[in-house]
């Protein structure tokens, strides 16, 4: 029955139209050429990124030289700068610094310096203690 440009059918279904050879056949070949093409774009793209890890590894193997031998130099260098800036030999300095946590009798006496150090503190910046 037609209504229009739309057919209905009543109690009976509709036959099935399959595509024709021609049809099959075009589809097959577009589906083949495209699955070729992704294959072949996959294999290029593997191909570049193989050539990048090898540029990368490559310029790292180069670099490893250079920043040794940048990292040693730096190290001469600070010594070097050390030595020539250095105020006093290493046994006066360590006694001087010991000498300001030293009590009387010989010990560490860290917690009085400090006690003394804020006083002072507080003394120069005109407070008295009171922490009101």
């Amino acid at each position: 029955m037609r209504f229009g440009n739309n057919s209905f059918t009543l109690g009976r279904k509709k036959k099935k139209r399959f595509p024709s050879l021609e049809a099959l056949k075009t589809i097959s070949f577009v589906t083949g050429s495209a699955l070729a093409m992704n294959k072949v774009l996959k294999e290029k793209i593997l191909e570049q990124q193989r050539l990048l890890t090898k540029t990368k590894k490559k310029q790292t193997a180069d670099d490893t030289p250079a920043i040794i031998a940048g990292f040693v130099g730096g190290l001469i260098a600070g010594g070097v700068t050390a030595l020539l800036f250095a105020p006093e030999s290493g046994g006066k300095l360590r006694d001087r610094v010991s000498s300001f946590f030293v009590s009387e009798n010989g010990d560490f006496d860290l917690e009085s310096e400090m006690e003394e150090a804020r006083k002072n503190a507080e003394e120069k910046l005109g407070m008295n203690g009171n922490n009101s």
